[in-house]
């Protein structure tokens, strides 16, 4: 009856609690004092109870109304492993957050996981939290994982309470984890030693007699109070010596002549084994709980401070009953209460004094004296019992309020920058508004609202509406919503106050971002400590069609875990991404697949190969090659000889040609022939590096990493071992107390899976990191079989392609180019036919004879080596005129037998649209522009030997209807001739002279070469439009981004606008600049439009060095090298020549202005750009104006 009462007691009480859980979230109760606050995390080595213990915690607590098995054999789950993945591995993949009330006190509770993969959320959790619970198996003791925790407990100084779980099982012993150990004190010469026991205290004494005088002390039982030990003996028998007169005038032992001494060394006597919780963590720790009955037979706890059992009844364990300690028992729990004042009075000054004066300390004295101990992070209660069987959870509980500090009782630290210095400054916790808010960002998380955000709050009050400032970026941002977590589920709240955790959505930020509601001060929180990735793996999409989702989870998973890394190897031409172990890399595969519906292959990376030479060696080497006409001749005579090992990644190219044998402007295309041989070896088709343009032979050489592995010394033997055999060579080895440190250097292409392979020789224990050292030599037989596997790749693709060959006589890339070709033919033909008004029907391909015809363009040897068309004497894309070629389409000429119209030589490239023979009044038009000159498109340049079809073409249209009537100012005066290349139209077009500040602040040394013209033509009912693909550059100067542009020649006026392409790179910018202070380079993240009538150019950041920054760059690629929003060509037409200029340089203007006012701090200058640059104007006037004359 009595349990039938007490049960429904209970039920009415869980209601209560959610009740008062609802009112206050809804804010209908007053705000929670911060001793009313605890927030927790709870952490421990994988499988060791943690998610069962949350789930415990809540039943208890009244948060849920059942509890269920993590695993989710009942096909629920645990509530805190609400991912699907979670539930079918049965482990904890990423934290999950929630709260519960507790005899009134609001207890927030992070659950972590495990395994080591997962390091990071347990980093991110301890930073934020007040305290913790550190979990151990009663089976399995410390592992390995156990250390990793215990180490970032202390990384940020967190006080902890330990918890021995799964004592129900075989083999469960929680004294083992306790360390006991018994500890005997040499005694002096002549001092005599006998063990006394004193009826009226509760504690075992020793009595030390020397010479006449004698007195006793306590027996000390626990090895990590060695040196407390022998300090309260001492001070204790020179408290029993003055009693007894020594020391005293006239005594028989004068201080001078008494010696009390006491060997410092210890003898033990262990009954342990190697899972000791103190002897391995060097933890002063003690029981607050002792256990009834063992492993099957474990059926409740003996409370130690307050001398009485307890048992849990009930169905779930929910019945707390109260009775006495059995009588075995009761001797045992004696001692064990004694050891526990022993052990808190060696750290507590309080609680020590009444054990030298004999005192016995009350149940709350010794609490509180717990209490400060705990909070002092001298002491580590050890609570007892079995989460599963529902034993020893509730007075975890009590453990939790009674001995974790509240918010108020820890001191959080920011650092403000004071007139360029950076103190520390000492955050309010007060629960109020007050102060000014302070929060810290520690984790995010894509939610189906968008991007959730968790937040802990410091300082002040965070309200719906409130307007919040990230100190890294100095965004504004007002919070739209705020919500309490609860595993998966958001229950929204108004307000949270400073020591709440709480979430918000629509947060542009990084994990570890510092949030202000004052942006007037420069404040930031200490960051996050994110570890280095050790595993890399390449991963690809098993379908092409699934590329989509594919970008978008690893944009995902890289901004949520900073741990999880991905770049893209241009020369493997695949994807790497890297993280904490394999476990995690599988685990974020399998969710691309179960989220993102997109199934991915995971593999072994490529290895970066070079080829290189080791001795120097000359080369002579004669070109014949005739295929009709003049043919081709040259003659080549050279040295090739190897550099030295610092620089075996370069190429130097040196002119020693002497008079005018060679003339200078054919160097740069010498040049040039050199380094693309370079991109391809004789070997396997690897880059080659470090020559000066072995016997002159060829050698592969492959990258060697610098290695430092760390290990406790017991597994020094099996490390070396490994490392030996994975061809390491040993540089250094040293021994820290017991760990053991090796630094070695080892191929790359023998370090993949190593990390796994040294976690299961050290248990989980050892430690490594991998960076780049030099590229080195590979072994010949490793060699031969890289060339012979090359060789046979070789092989299969030659005959693939032959057999392709046997159906159709075009490759792609060649049928790519007819189509390309014939698409400007037919359209030139339709205009051509329009212009004569000559039926379309009677042409055929058949008639393009001469030179644009079979021996050219179409013909019959159109793809082989013949006079002209795709051959590579003539032109076309030919070899000696890559593209549209310095000769267009014929072996001699343009469209036709002429020599220069078409987008050849006197085309696009010439000048103004030709002035030179494209036909027989000049190409498009004798004048600059379009339709104001005479002969339009006529004569021979698509005449009758250049397409097949006789006549004089007639011009474009009338003369004066086609004229270009400009709409602006700029384009009036290109119109007028006042302004005649592209470097005028720039300095036109900049606002405040910009081209003078990028010139006199960051001179030369940021101007970039122009790369490829994209025109993409269209026809349109007002005729032919041109769009263009337009990138503009942004480089670097002293450390900071700033821009670079340099306006080529090579890029002329077109007839309906103007087209600058310039390279596009970005300063990889640290991870410490915008906040982590570790971490690999990434990139900013910006995009700035600039516009003008209907003419759209966007700027697209990319990584520096990665190969892929030319145009143009396929969508799909820019997104795999980690550029998640890119825009790869220019939106609408170009309307004049004034309005596409304008809004290039426009949003180049803007990409200077925006990046400029946070980029610049701190730079080598000590004035901002646009002040640096009004100065020079102030003190200057007469060179501007001069300049702009």
């Amino acid at each position: 009856m009595n349990c039938i009462v007490k049960t429904i007691q209970y039920a009415l009480f869980k209601q209560r609690a959610q009740k008062f859980q609802l009112r206050y979230f809804c804010g209908e109760a007053e705000i929670i004092p911060s001793n009313k606050i605890r927030n927790i995390g709870i952490s421990a080595h994988i499988d060791s109870g943690k998610t069962t213990v949350t789930e415990r915690i809540l039943y208890y607590a009244g948060r849920i109304k059942e509890m269920h098995e993590v695993k989710g054999k009942d096909q629920v789950g645990a509530t805190m492993d609400f991912m699907e993945l979670e539930r079918q591995r049965g482990i904890t993949i990423q934290s999950a957050a929630t709260y519960v009330h507790w005899k009134n006190v609001m207890v927030n509770i992070i659950d972590t996981p495990g395994h080591v993969d997962f390091t990071v959320e347990v980093e991110r959790a301890l930073r934020v939290l007040d305290g913790a619970i550190l979990i151990l198996c009663g089976v399995a003791g410390v592992q390995s994982q156990t250390f990793t925790v215990y180490r970032q407990i202390n990384r940020y100084n967190v006080p902890f309470i330990a918890f021995v779980n799964k004592l129900d099982r075989q083999n469960a012993n929680a004294h083992r984890l306790n360390g006991e150990a018994e500890i005997r004190a040499r005694r002096p010469c002549g001092a005599k030693e006998s063990a006394v026991t004193d009826v009226n205290s509760c504690s075992r004494r020793r009595r030390l007699v020397c010479g006449a005088a004698s007195f006793t002390f306590p027996i000390i039982d626990n090895c990590a109070s060695s040196n407390g030990a022998f300090s309260l003996a001492f001070a204790l028998g020179l408290r029993e010596i003055k009693k007894i007169g020594v020391g005293e005038t006239g005594s028989p032992y004068p201080d001078q002549t008494f010696v009390f001494s006491f060997a410092s060394r210890i003898t033990y006597t262990h009954r342990t084994c190697d899972f000791l919780l103190q002897q391995r963590l060097g933890l002063n720790t003690a029981f607050l709980h002792l256990p009834i009955g063992t492993e099957n037979n474990f059926s409740g706890l003996v409370d130690i401070i307050n001398q009485h059992a307890l048992f849990f009844d009930g169905p779930q364990g929910e019945i707390i009953r109260k009775d006495e300690i059995p009588k075995e028992m009761r001797a045992e729990s004696q001692d064990r209460l004694f050891e526990l004042i022993e052990h808190v009075s060696n750290v507590d000054d309080i609680l020590g004094d009444l054990f030298l004066l004999e005192k016995k300390p009350t149940a709350d004295q010794l609490r509180a004296a717990i209490r400060r101990a705990v909070l002092g992070r001298k002491f580590i209660p050890v609570c007892l019992g079995s989460a599963l069987k529902n034993k020893g959870v509730q007075p975890l509980l009590d453990a939790i309020i009674d001995y974790l500090p509240n918010p108020s009782e820890v001191e959080n630290l920011a650092n403000v920058e004071i007139d360029g210095h950076v103190v520390q400054e000492r955050l309010d916790p007060s629960r109020t508004d007050q102060k000014p808010f302070v929060g810290l960002a520690f984790k995010l998380e894509a939610g189906k609202f968008g991007q959730l955000t968790y937040f802990r709050i410091y300082q002040g009050r965070l309200g719906r509406g409130s307007a919040i400032v990230n100190s890294r970026t100095w965004k504004r941002t007002r919070v739209q919503r705020l919500v309490r977590m609860h595993a998966n589920r958001m229950e929204d709240i108004e307000e949270a106050y400073a020591g709440d955790i709480c979430a918000t959505f629509g947060l542009e930020c990084a994990s570890g971002d510092t949030f202000l509601s004052d942006a007037s001060r420069k404040l930031a929180l200490e960051n996050i400590y994110v570890p280095k990735p050790v595993v890399s793996m390449a991963i690809k999409p098993k379908s092409k069609k699934d590329a989509d989702n594919f970008l978008k989870a690893l944009n995902r998973f890289c901004k949520e875990d900073p741990t999880f890394h991905r770049e893209y190897n241009v020369e493997a031409k695949e994807v790497i991404v890297s993280g904490m172990g394999e476990l995690q890399l599988e685990v974020y595969a399998q969710r691309m697949k179960a989220e993102y519906n997109c199934e991915v292959e995971l593999g072994k990376p490529k290895v970066a190969f070079r080829e290189t030479l080791t001795e120097k060696c000359a080369f002579d080497y004669w070109h014949r090659k005739q295929t009709g006409g003049h043919g081709q001749y040259g003659r080549v005579i050279g040295v090739c000889e190897p550099l030295p090992p610092n620089q075996n990644l370069d190429l130097i190219f040196t002119d020693e040609c002497i008079g005018t044998n060679v003339p200078k402007q054919f160097m740069p295309a010498i040049d040039k022939g050199f380094r693309e041989a370079c991109q391809k070896g004789p070997l396997i088709g690897a880059p080659v590096t470090g020559i000066l343009f072995s016997d002159g032979r060829w050698h592969i050489i492959e990258p060697v990493m610098k290695v430092e592995a760390t290990c406790p010394t017991e597994f020094q033997g099996s490390v070396m071992a490994a490392l030996n055999k994975r061809q390491a060579v040993i540089i250094s080895t040293d021994l820290i107390e017991n760990f053991f440190s090796v630094v070695c250097e080892a191929p790359l292409n023998c370090m993949f899976g190593f990390v796994t392979e040294l976690r299961s020789l050290t248990e989980g224990k050892g430690e490594y990191s991998m960076e780049y050292s030099r590229y080195a030599p590979l072994k010949p037989e490793i060699a031969e079989q890289l060339i012979s596997e090359s060789s046979r790749a070789q092989s299969e693709v030659s005959n693939r392609t032959s057999k392709r060959l046997k159906v159709s006589t075009i490759s792609a890339a060649n049928q790519y180019a007819v189509v390309f070709i014939f698409t400007y033919l037919q359209f030139a033909i339709f205009i051509l036919c329009i212009l004569r008004k000559t039926p379309t029907k009677s042409l055929s391909y058949i008639h393009m004879t001469d030179r644009g015809g079979f021996h050219g363009g179409f013909g019959t040897s159109a793809f082989g080596e013949a006079t002209a068309g795709f051959g590579d004497a003539g032109a076309g894309f030919g070899d000696p005129g890559v593209g549209f070629g310095e000769a267009g389409f014929g072996s001699a000429g343009g469209f036709g037998d002429s020599a220069g119209g078409g987008f050849g030589g006197s085309g696009f490239r010439g000048g103004n649209f030709a002035y030179s023979r494209g036909g027989s009044s000049g190409g498009f038009g004798r004048a600059p522009f379009y339709g104001s000159g005479r002969g339009g498109r006529g004569g021979r340049g698509r005449g009758s030997r250049g397409r097949g079809r006789g006549g004089r073409g007639g011009a474009r249209g009338k003369e004066g209807a086609k004229e270009w009537i400009p709409v602006t100012k700029l384009g009036r005066l290109v119109k007028d001739g006042k302004i005649k290349s592209l470097e005028e139209i720039y300095l036109h077009s900049l606002p405040i002279k910009e081209f003078e500040i990028i010139d006199f602040l960051l001179g030369e040394q940021l101007k970039d070469d122009v790369l490829k013209i994209m025109p993409v033509q269209k026809q349109t009912r007002a005729g032919q439009r041109t769009r263009f693909k337009a990138f503009v550059a942004i480089g670097d100067y002293n450390g900071h981004v700033g821009l670079g542009v340099k306006c080529s020649k090579e890029v002329a006026t077109a007839i309906r606008g103007a087209i600058i392409a310039a390279k596009l790179s970005v300063i990889p910018v640290r991870r410490g600049y915008w906040g982590n202070k570790i971490g690999k380079p990434h990139t900013v993240p910006c995009k700035v439009t600039g516009k003008c009538g209907s003419v759209l150019v966007r700027l697209i950041p990319a990584p520096k060095g990665t190969g892929i920054v030319s145009a143009p760059v396929p969508k799909k690629l820019l997104q795999m090298a980690g550029i998640d929003d890119c825009y790869t060509c220019a939106k609408g037409s170009t309307g004049t020549l004034g309005n596409f200029a304008k809004a290039t340089y426009a949003a180049i203007a803007a990409t200077y202005s925006y990046l400029t006012p946070d980029l610049w701090k701190g730079a080598a200058l000590s004035r901002s750009p646009y002040q640096a640059f009004a100065e020079f104007l102030k003190s200057n006037p007469l060179s501007v104006a001069q300049e702009k004359d």
